[in-house]
């Protein structure tokens, strides 16, 4: 057995006895094994204490990343050039701190390590890392680390206050920062729904909101959505809204980073039907003729001006060849009645029918009024 194998085989066996499972930070879906010993002998002048982690060679872990193992994060802190194929030795650091700020509209959220942090308050004794008067951190260079520009201000339930950035270095996959506490008691979050608060049975919505953190915007809150009856209506993860039955049902809007929520109590009316009017006077008089219009709304409420309509009379038996149409469009219908003093008092119906709805309009047969 050569040396490669050899090593493959304690390893293989070493992580079936003691390995861990950890995952890229906010990549829980890309797993890896690894052996965890502690370093205490690293650097006896910081009060830092090291890990370290044995990880295959292949597995792309390396110096600069955020590590997820068992509810706790590790910055890899240096990863050495592999002494054989098998394996590469990492050193990790185990953050202790979660900053919170807004960059630029997003909300962030950022694990640190910093000292042998348990608390920032100045009166209670416990050791902070700081220099100068300010705190110093370390973190990977990501995302989150680039938006953390001088002067940020960001939160941290563990150091129990606010802060604001005064310097930054990136340096090899690595973020160091040192901040200052500020006399600010804490961030303030805001959560605003916009719903219409009466919506029709069989509508879907997707409500809008307006998430901000000390008045400025944040457009990737994450929000969860519940509503408090069923029976009324439903939501989806990403809050699509379709409304059931009449009657009233609360709709809630959670930021979940920040716990800060939202309601807002709506009215489910029954489902509109489609229906019109027929325009114009309701008397004609004889010898004369009368031109009428229709408005017809569907479902939605929406006028409709374009579907096609038929229109007819609705006569009895005494006014059939006396009243008739003399002409018509779409939308407007011109009705003739003949020259008979004798159809004064009489009675008749204009009808337009358009999709579902049939519309009508009595009209009665008048004198000349003089």
């Amino acid at each position: 057995m050569n040396y490669n194998s050899l090593v493959e085989k304690q390893l293989k066996d070493a992580m079936k006895r003691e390995g861990r499972l950890v995952h890229v930070y906010g990549q829980p879906d890309i797993m890896h094994t690894c052996l965890f010993r502690i370093d205490n002998n690293r650097d006896r002048n910081s009060e830092r204490q090291y890990l370290t982690a044995y990880v295959r060679a292949a597995s792309g872990l390396t110096k600069g990343m955020l590590l997820s193992c068992m509810n706790k994060i590790y910055i890899v802190h240096s990863a050495e050039t592999p002494e054989n194929a098998v394996y590469r030795r990492l050193s990790l650091l185990e953050c202790n701190t979660t900053i919170s700020f807004v960059a630029d509209g997003k909300a962030h959220t950022l694990p640190l390590q910093i000292g042998v942090l348990k608390s920032a308050a100045a009166d209670d004794g416990k050791m902070i890392s700081v220099i100068g008067g300010y705190i110093e951190g370390v973190t990977a260079d990501c995302e989150a680390s680039r938006a953390l520009a001088i002067n940020t201000k960001f939160h941290s339930n563990e150091m129990g206050g606010r802060f604001e950035c005064e310097n930054v270095i990136y340096i090899d996959g690595l973020a160091t920062f040192t901040f200052k506490r500020i006399p600010t008691s804490s961030a303030t979050y805001t959560l605003k729904l916009d719903i219409p608060v009466e919506q029709p049975v069989g509508k879907t919505i997707t409500p809008g909101y307006t998430a901000k953190a000390d008045g400025e915007n944040v457009t990737n809150a994450v929000i969860a959505w519940r509503i408090d009856n069923p029976l009324r209506a439903t939501v989806n993860e990403d809050g699509t809204i379709t409304f059931l039955t009449p009657g009233e049902v609360t709709v809630t809007a959670h930021w979940t980073e920040y716990d800060v929520s939202a309601s807002e109590r709506v009215t489910v009316v029954p489902e509109a039907q489609p229906h019109g009017e027929i325009t114009g006077e309701t008397e004609i008089p004889y010898a004369t003729s009368g031109t009428y219009g229709v408005n017809y709304y569907d479902g939605s409420g929406a006028l409709d001006t374009t579907s096609p309509c038929v229109w007819s009379l609705d006569l009895p038996s005494a006014l059939t060849g006396k009243v008739t149409i003399k002409s018509q469009s779409n939308r407007s219908i011109t009705i003739q009645v003949v020259d008979n003093d004798r159809l004064i008092g009489q009675r008749f119906n204009i009808v337009a029918e358009i999709a579902s709805a049939r519309i009508s309009k009595e009209i009665m047969i008048a004198s000349w009024g003089w």
